[in-house]
């Protein structure tokens, strides 16, 4: 599910676990940032379903990287 949300090249993400996991909340957070304000600018694009996607993918991996 995560390549549906943000972008994820094969080479782009660190091979250690606890650098990965902060790689993968910048890029979550950095996606999260471009969605609300596409919602505040009331534009087209803005998909209230992807931005509740983000929000449970970063809530998730954010838990994940905590345990």
């Amino acid at each position: 599910m995560l390549p549906r949300l943000i972008p994820l090249g094969l080479g782009r993400l660190p091979a250690a676990e606890p650098d990965r996991s902060r790689a993968i909340l910048r890029l979550l957070d950095q996606a999260l940032r471009a969605e609300r304000a596409l919602g505040r600018a009331g534009h087209w694009t803005y998909d209230l379903n992807r931005h509740i996607g983000l929000m449970q993918a970063f809530k998730a991996e954010r838990a994940r990287s905590r345990a």
